[in-house]
């Protein structure tokens, strides 16, 4: 998991690494605070996703004509250029944060990822909600102190942690008919793979995944299988391919200042690694790429 937090006046701003991609995520300054919601919101919109956090307050939340109603610590997420507004119980005191995000993928080839199924599904639907879980909500409250005392970085953190969470209970748990271990499994490989791709460093050990999830090698291979459709070894691979073609698609580093990024001893290591899984030296691979797909 990649986090970069940039704490500016207007608000903090932080681009996350989940599940295969990049979420470019800004809270304006002071929705952190304690202070009561309002009793009404005027219609808006953003060109943006947006993650609503609604905390302590009851009443009803309308997107695009639909009126959706709430009578507990709720969650929301709406795609880009959704109208919205809310009515809130009066007396309530509702805490809300809102989270307005990108998603931008750095592997175009092997398809969308979780994130972009989840949030493929919300352009469809418009509007999508969900109860606030105990873990959410000790998220936000950590996420509150951390903001009012000016720790950035740990912002970051604790906001990747918050959207890992959210995502994890759309992808699975009870929606999906799915058993919690499951959810856990699938998130806890999500995140150790992604911080193999955002490194570039050889994985850990087989071993140190298995400890992780609670499961044999063969178990774990099992599961990798049913998950992503491959073995631990190929995942590993696929993983780094992916940010080396990142890397060359939509950046103008050298092939050697690449190799060095994703770790590799020597430009020559690096690039007989690609050329045996993509058939093609990394020059050759970005030459291609960027005639047909030219910017």
């Amino acid at each position: 998991m990649e986090t970069k937090t940039t704490p500016q006046r207007q608000g903090i701003t932080a681009s996350l690494l989940l599940g295969g991609s990049l979420l470019d995520c800004f809270i304006a300054a002071g929705v952190l605070g304690r202070r009561a919601g309002q009793t009404f919101t005027e219609e808006h919109y953003h060109a943006s996703y947006e993650l609503l956090l609604c905390q302590g307050g009851a009443g009803f939340q309308f997107a695009n004509g639909t009126a959706y109603d709430y009578r507990e610590d709720t969650v929301f997420l709406f795609p880009p250029h959704t109208r919205h507004a809310s009515i809130l119980d009066s007396g309530t005191g509702e805490r809300r944060v809102s989270v307005r995000f990108l998603c931008s993928r750095w592997d175009r080839s092997s398809g969308p990822g979780q994130v972009e199924r989840i949030l493929s599904a919300l352009g469809e639907a418009g509007c999508a909600r969900l109860p606030m879980d105990a873990a959410m909500a000790d998220l936000l409250d950590k996420l509150r102190d951390a903001a009012e005392a000016g720790r950035s970085l740990e912002c970051s953190g604790l906001l990747a942690a918050l959207f890992g969470r959210v995502f994890q209970r759309w992808a699975g748990g009870e929606e999906n008919g799915l058993p919690d271990d499951a959810c856990r499994r699938k998130f806890l490989a999500d995140h150790y793979f992604d911080r193999v791709a955002d490194s570039g460093e050889e994985p850990e050990r087989m071993e140190a995944l298995c400890a992780q999830l609670h499961l044999s090698p063969s178990q774990l291979n099992r599961f990798l299988r049913e998950t992503y459709g491959v073995t631990f070894k190929q995942r590993t691979i696929d993983v780094r391919l992916a940010k080396i073609k990142y890397y060359l698609r939509y950046t103008d580093l050298t092939s050697a200042e690449v190799g060095r990024r994703m770790n590799f001893p020597t430009e020559s290591s690096f690039s007989l690694f690609f050329k045996q899984h993509e058939g093609l030296s990394p020059t050759a691979f970005r030459r291609q790429s960027r005639e047909q797909n030219p910017t």
